[in-house]
């Protein structure tokens, strides 16, 4: 992730994208910290969520275009509201995920890069990906995740 085009943090780099965060979202002790049974904390800006497990990357959840005046796009200047056609436009691609029955997915990833060393759970033979998911509502995107991947489970 990174602020305003600014230096790339990576997501494993816990303390540095919360900090990035609550830099542009106001301080992590206004955030509010919900742990749940599994372990996951979250900590919540209004319509920004970061979330984490006591070891690996950070997970942010984005469900509106702007905050405290704060504009989010994700790769290729995607941002919520956009439309299905936009987002394919710009590069994203369909994953297979329909679960409303509607014909179209739920989901759609954009940004994606392989992962060496890495199998695809989707496409077994090929090389794992990860992505930024759009999560979509019909056809408008309604969130802009972080990590997501085709070569990981729950």
């Amino acid at each position: 992730m990174s602020i305003d085009a600014g230096e790339e943090i990576p997501y494993s780099d816990r303390s540095g994208v919360l900090e990035a965060l609550s830099g542009v979202l106001g301080p992590l002790d206004d955030a509010t910290p919900r742990p749940d049974s599994y372990g996951l904390v979250v900590y919540e800006w209004g319509s920004v969520k970061a979330s984490m497990f006591e070891e690996g990357d950070v997970g942010i959840w984005i469900a509106s275009r702007e905050q405290n005046e704060v504009e989010f796009q994700g790769p290729e200047g995607v941002m919520v509201g956009w439309t299905r056609e936009q987002a394919l436009a710009a590069g994203a691609e369909d994953i297979a995920y329909d679960a409303d029955g509607d014909g179209k997915a739920d989901q759609l990833a954009i940004g994606a890069r392989e992962v060496a060393g890495t199998v695809s759970l989707t496409d077994p033979g090929r090389t794992g990906r990860e992505y930024i998911v759009l999560d979509m509502e019909g056809d408008k995107v309604t969130h802009i995740i972080s990590n997501g991947n085709d070569f990981s489970d729950l």
